[in-house]
């Protein structure tokens, strides 16, 4: 039951302290016989926004305890990074855009949702970042994303440019069910080559603060985790464009500290060969860092009066692309990351550090469910790259194979080995690697006995096989015929040949 006292007990401090830090609920005080204030113990406070930061011994490591019911997905998160056509400092016209965008990926069971970089503006607008109008135009457009996606209960972060102070910043902000959740600052500003950033941004800070957007605080800085509470192991951070091409990016300190999607809200332009350069770059930062890494990127409506965008945006899982949209091919990109397979990479490693310094933990409520479906693809062949499987990557693979068996048989001293060839699949491979062995060793391949056994079960086809592979390899062949034998041991253990 509520606990409830009148104003004028707030003048035995003590008291109230007592009864503060005893009490597990908010003790609310009346004034005249009316509602007027609530006032609860620092525990409580916390408890009530959904989290505990606490600090262990060296005083530096926030502890997030959420305690929270948890959903179960199966590991599973559905992200996705939509194309949208910018619309240069329209402001209201882009915010249609993402709405769009974001009942689209909620019908599809979207959760993640990443955004290009400047998306309410438009990338390429030059002087007119700093005017105004589109300051104004700015905070309007933020208001009417919070009215307007209320219902969604998705996450999403998109790109806006945001005065703070003096300062303008180039900033990714982060929604949930309507509500802003946390802004970002850009913390690499490009002023090389066709880019010159710094002529209207300025650099992210190093610490965290607060920014103003519509009478409203909310949390500022690069160092943002955003933590879902229905679900502990969501844990998202986000990042702006060349902060993923510098040599130390955000997305380290992100991973270190528990991230496991990072979202990347970018303009790249292109140029020829970019797009494999910038592959590589998210392929590995994925690897890297072991966390889902969604890249989204402009492209339609953009200026082009010096650069093109191709809107090249990618779905990256320790260290694999599952999803991607080719340059100039303005599709939604779209798959379900799996958690608890990056996390297990984590822990298995047992080299991934894990490290809080200096950043703030912020709750969100979302529900996760089990996926009907999957909207990822898997490759048929898991330990090889699938965009690299040629003919050099078989036969690399072949030769280490080889090379270990080599080292095996000179460490023991022998130049034979038996092979049993049924000309299935398996022994088919072991016959060519010990075949290659011998002929990088420069052995004599006769060394090399290869025995069918066949049986009642066996097919002339595959007796054939084998026989053909052996003899065409130049190495010993036999025969045993194995039929009687087995008929043998299933009259042991009572069973008929049926």
């Amino acid at each position: 039951m509520d606990k409830i006292i009148p104003i004028s007990n707030l003048r035995d401090t003590n008291k109230i302290d007592k009864a503060v830090n005893e009490s597990k609920e908010p003790i609310f005080i009346t004034k005249n016989g009316f509602g007027d204030m609530v006032i609860m113990s620092e525990e409580v406070y916390r408890e009530k926004l959904g989290f505990t930061s606490l600090e262990d011994a060296d005083g530096k490591e926030p502890v997030i305890d959420l305690n929270c019911e948890q959903d179960d997905p199966m590991g599973f998160v559905r992200c996705s990074a939509p194309t949208i056509k910018a619309h240069l400092g329209d402001v209201d016209s882009n915010v249609t855009e993402i709405i769009s965008a974001i009942k689209e990926a909620n019908a599809n069971g979207v959760k993640v949702v990443c955004f290009p970089e400047l998306s309410l503006t438009g990338y390429s607008i030059g002087d007119l970042f700093l005017e105004d109008k589109i300051n104004n135009d700015v905070f309007k457009g933020l208001a009417r994303l919070e009215k307007e996606t209320k219902e969604f209960d998705l996450f999403f972060m998109v790109g806006v440019p945001l005065r703070k102070g003096n300062s303008l910043y180039n900033c990714a902000v982060a929604f949930h069910g309507g509500k802003i959740l946390g802004v970002i600052p850009k913390s690499n500003l490009p002023n090389y080559a066709e880019f010159y950033e710094k002529r209207y941004f300025t650099t992210a800070p190093k610490d965290n603060s607060d920014i103003a957007i519509n009478g409203r605080t909310y949390p500022f800085g690069q160092k943002l985790l955003f933590l879902n509470k229905r679900y502990h192991k969501l844990i998202i951070a986000g990042e702006i464009c060349e902060d993923i091409w510098v040599p130390t990016s955000p997305s380290e300190n992100h991973a270190i500290a528990g991230a496991t999607v990072i979202l990347n809200l970018s303009s790249s332009n292109d140029y020829y060969g970019k797009d494999e350069y910038r592959r590589d770059l998210i392929k590995s930062a994925s690897a890297r860092l072991k966390c889902a890494y969604i890249y989204g990127n402009s492209g339609k409506g953009e200026s082009t009066s010096d650069l093109v965008y191709g809107s090249h945006r990618m779905i990256a899982e320790n260290g694999n692309i599952i999803s991607e949209s080719e340059p100039f091919e303005f599709e939604n990109v779209q798959a379900d990351v799996d958690i608890d397979v990056l996390l297990h990479q984590r822990v298995k490693s047992g080299t991934f550090p894990s490290r809080r310094n200096g950043y703030k933990a912020i709750p969100f409520s979302m529900a996760m469910e089990k996926p009907a479906s999957l909207s990822s693809k898997y490759s048929k062949n898991p330990f090889i790259d699938s965009d690299h499987i040629d003919q050099k990557a078989v036969k690399d693979i072949i030769r280490m194979q080889a090379s270990g068996l080599q080292a095996r048989l000179e460490s023991i001293g022998i130049r034979k080995v038996v092979v049993g060839l049924s000309g299935g699949l398996d022994s088919t491979l072991a016959l060519i690697v010990a075949y290659e062995c011998f002929k990088q060793a420069g052995f004599d391949p006769s060394g090399i006995k290869a025995i069918t056994l066949p049986c009642f079960g066996t097919t002339s086809r595959t007796k054939s096989n084998a026989e053909k592979l052996a003899l065409g390899l130049g190495v010993s062949f036999d025969t045993v015929y194995v039929g009687p034998a087995v008929k043998l041991h299933l009259k042991d253990i009572g069973h008929d040949e049926g």
